[in-house]
C-alpha cells in the first residue's frame, strides 16, 4: 500500500542521441508516491526545496558534531589502507555506535539520506540501459550553473566514471555535451577493450582502491584455479594517469561504482584532500556490513556510524547531499535497530 507522498522539484529524464539535455528537459513539480511497504517511513527519492527550518540546522549541527566526534582522520584505525575492496570495512570501529544515541545510526542514516540540502534546477539522467521498466547504469547529472557543465562551462569539461559494469552509455553520453570522459574498471573480459572508445572517451584498465598496483585475489574454497589479479589505483593515481605529472584541475563530475568500496575509498580521499577539485560526486552506495550475518548487531551499527562519518566528512569539505534514490532494479533491504534501510542506492553530491 502507499501511504507516503512527497513534493520534489525535479528536471530527470534519459537524453536521446544529439539532443541537446535544456530542450528535452524541463524543470516540473512532481507528487511523487513513495511506498512505505520494504522501507518503514519512506524516503525521498529525488531532490526537494529545503524548507530549512530552526530545528533541522539543531540537527544538522548535531549531526556535524557527532561526526566529529568519531575523529579527525576520518581513515583512523588503517594507517596503511589494506583494504582493496570489494570487502568489509576494514577500520577499526569498535564502539562508534554509540556515538549516535539516542536515535542510533540506522535512524540517523535514514533521516540524513532523506533530507537532502543542495537543491539542483537542472537535475538530469544521462545514461543507462534497461530491458524492463527499470534503467541500470544511468546517473544524475546537474546543470545548473556553477558547476562547470557546458553549456555553462565548455573549457576542459572532465568526467571521470569508476566502475563501468560492462556499460559505457552514460560515459558515451557526457561526450555529446561535449565533455572529456575516461572510464575505469578491470575484469577478464575488460583485457581485450580498446582504450579509445569514440571521440572523447578513453577506457582505463584499472579499479579504484586504497592500494595503487596489481593484487591477486583468490576464491580460499576454490583454490589457485581461482585466483584473479587486478591492477588498482588509488583516487590520486587515477587522477594522474589523467591528467599526467600534475594531475591537478577540475574534475566537473566523479561517478563510483565500486562494489562496497567506497566507504573505504572516499575516507581516504578525504583524509588526503583528493576530493577538492570535484564539483559533482555520484556514488553508487553498498551497505553491505549491516545484512552480513557474521557481524553482531553491535558491529552493525558501528558500521553504519562509519557510513554517517564519511557523510559528514563530505559536508565538511564542501559538498552537500543533493539527491539519494534507492536501486530499483536490486530494491533489497535489511533491517537494523528496527529501521528498514536500503542495501543499494545512487547518492549525489554537489559542491556549494
Amino acid at each position: 500500500m502507499v501511504s507516503l507522498v512527497c513534493l520534489c522539484v525535479l528536471s530527470v529524464c534519459h537524453i536521446p542521441h544529439g539532443l541537446n539535455p535544456f530542450l528535452s528537459c524541463h524543470s516540473v513539480t512532481k507528487y511523487t508516491k513513495i511506498p512505505t511497504k520494504r522501507l518503514e517511513g519512506g524516503y525521498l527519492a529525488s531532490l526537494h526545496q529545503a524548507d530549512i527550518r530552526d530545528d533541522d540546522e539543531a540537527w544538522r549541527r548535531d549531526f556535524m558534531n557527532r561526526g566529529k566526534g568519531l575523529g579527525k582522520d576520518v581513515t583512523n584505525g588503517n594507517h596503511l589502507y589494506n583494504s582493496l575492496g570489494p570487502t568489509h570495512i576494514q577500520q577499526n570501529l569498535e564502539g562508534w555506535g554509540q556515538h549516535w544515541q539516542p536515535n542510533g545510526p540506522a535512524a540517523t542514516f535514514l533521516h540524513y539520506v532523506t533530507q537532502p540540502r543542495v537543491t539542483c534546477r537542472r537535475l538530469v539522467r544521462m545514461g543507462g540501459r534497461s530491458c524492463s521498466k527499470h534503467f541500470d547504469g544511468d546517473k544524475l547529472v546537474c546543470f545548473d550553473p556553477g558547476l562547470g557543465l557546458p553549456p555553462d562551462h565548455r573549457e576542459d569539461c572532465l568526467v571521470v566514471g569508476v566502475g563501468v559494469g560492462h556499460d559505457l552509455s552514460f560515459d558515451t553520453a557526457v561526450t555529446r555535451l561535449p565533455c572529456h570522459a575516461h572510464a575505469f574498471d578491470d575484469d577478464q573480459s575488460y583485457r581485450w577493450w580498446a582504450r579509445d572508445q569514440g571521440p572523447l572517451l578513453t577506457f582505463h584498465r584499472g579499479r579504484l582502491g586504497t592500494l595503487t598496483g596489481n593484487f591477486t585475489f583468490c576464491d580460499q574454497y576454490v583454490g589457485l584455479s581461482s585466483c584473479t589479479s587486478y591492477l588498482h589505483y588509488t583516487l590520486q593515481d587515477m587522477m594522474l594517469r589523467i591528467r599526467g605529472s600534475e594531475g591537478r584541475g577540475e574534475v566537473q563530475y566523479l561517478k563510483m561504482d565500486i562494489e562496497g568500496a567506497e566507504w573505504e575509498v572516499v575516507s581516504q580521499a578525504l583524509r588526503h584532500g583528493w576530493l577538492r577539485n570535484v564539483r559533482q560526486l555520484a556514488i553508487e552506495i553498498h551497505l553491505e556490513d549491516l545484512r552480513d550475518p557474521v557481524f553482531t548487531e553491535t558491529e552493525q551499527r558501528d558500521a553504519a556510524s562509519f557510513y554517517l562519518h564519511v557523510f559528514a566528512g563530505l559536508e565538511a569539505e564542501g559538498l552537500g547531499l543533493a539527491a539519494f534514490i534507492p536501486n530499483s532494479l536490486n530494491p533489497e533491504t535489511t533491517r537494523l535497530d528496527g529501521k528498514e534501510l536500503p542495501c543499494y542506492g545512487e547518492m549525489l553530491w554537489l559542491r556549494h
